[in-house]
């Protein structure tokens, strides 16, 4: 309902804390009670999903696991339009630090998380829906006005001696 993205790097299968914590979050978030979860058959994702409606439970959301048919990608095909429209960001990204910095991020990079949240947050915030809104604007927010450094571009600085500022 809500075409929000989550979108993060898991550094395990299953029903890793973080990512059991960052799921719930996100549904606290979108204010949708009851809530619904759906996902393929994996198992590790099942496994995950099971952790998150628990986790609801507990915070007092009515969450429910609909169970899908196994490595049915039709069944939850709202999920894969939103991995291929993050997917593409994060390759436009990753092509434009390439070009300006000369770098490709790969995937197991630290730099590749920054930049797959990164991607989220354009999607989110700045990418135009077909009706002309964005994500945050379709669910009530304002229409963000953020002034953005382009991801991976060079930024001179100057970094003060911490030791020379009062306190």
């Amino acid at each position: 309902k809500t075409d929000i993205p989550l979108a993060t790097i898991v550094v395990k299968k299953g029903p890793w804390p973080y990512a059991v914590a960052l799921c719930a979050k996100w549904v606290h978030r979108v204010k949708y009670n009851p809530v619904l979860l759906r996902g393929d058959g994996e198992h590790s994702l099942q496994a995950l999903l099971r952790e998150v409606v628990e986790r609801l439970k507990r915070g007092g959301v009515q969450a429910e696991l609909d169970k899908t048919t196994r490595d049915s990608h039709q069944s939850i095909g709202h999920a894969e339009k939103a991995y291929d429209t993050l997917a593409c960001a994060v390759r436009t990204i990753g092509a434009q630090i390439h070009k300006n910095v000369g770098v490709w991020v790969n995937p197991r990079s630290r730099l590749f998380t920054w930049l797959l949240r990164h991607a989220c947050y354009l999607v989110l915030n700045h990418w135009r829906t077909a009706n002309g809104q964005t994500r945050v604007q379709r669910w009530g927010g304002a229409e963000c006005r953020d002034r953005l450094c382009m991801f991976g571009e060079k930024v001179q600085m100057k970094i003060t001696d911490i030791h020379s500022q009062s306190k």
